[in-house]
């Protein structure tokens, strides 16, 4: 699971709380109404090790259960198969799949709203500061080991139909990651059991 960049402010007044309610909850209604789904994304990482940034091309089908398959590279070269409460991870260059603990940070800024999980407000002002400006949602940790590593996310939508269309990780040390989303699809000839099954 997608620009302006702002001040992270924790929303206190009335009317901001009820922007901001208003707009998870029209994003919350589109995903549970998009059933499955496939769509393709660019992923772009930046660090300051590297002289540009890497580009990737990738693809993630989507059920509606919130189980996913995440791939990245043509051909694969990482995969994520997340079916119901489990997750797995593969990468060409070991060929080996891994269970992997949710709350892994390569993982946990940013599976759940790829999965589509709607979160309302008081959800996402227990663990973040919450921001939003025109279409784009901001996220700052508040504490704990997140907020040494992590400094934002941000999911930038289409306004006028809730796509979520970019979502971008940055990290405290410069790094960032970025996926920019195509228009969904339909998930096409391959069923359900294949795409979240492993070894092909």
């Amino acid at each position: 699971m997608w620009n302006a960049l702002f001040a992270i402010l924790v929303m206190a007044s009335a009317a901001s709380a009820d922007e901001l309610s208003d707009f998870l909850s029209r994003w919350n209604a589109v995903e549970a109404s998009r059933g499955d789904f496939h769509v393709r994304f660019i992923q772009e990482v930046s660090s300051p090790a590297l002289a540009k940034p890497s580009t990737s091309q990738g693809q993630l089908w989507r059920f509606r259960d919130g189980s996913f398959r995440w791939e990245l590279g043509q051909p694969p070269k990482s995969m994520l198969i997340r079916r119901e409460k489990s997750a797995r991870y593969w990468e060409a260059r070991v060929n080996v799949w891994k269970d992997i603990d949710p709350s892994d940070r390569r993982f946990q800024s940013w599976m759940p709203f790829v999965g589509g999980e709607g979160h309302d407000l008081a959800v996402l002002t227990k663990d973040f500061d919450v921001a939003l400006e025109s279409a784009v949602l901001t996220l700052k940790p508040k504490s704990g080991m997140a907020k040494r590593h992590l400094k934002h996310i941000q999911l930038q939508f289409d306004e006028s139909s809730m796509r979520l269309m970019q979502l971008k990780v940055e990290q405290m040390d410069g790094g960032a990651t970025t996926m920019i989303f195509s228009a969904p699809e339909k998930t096409g000839t391959l069923d359900r059991n294949t795409l979240l099954g492993e070894g092909n």
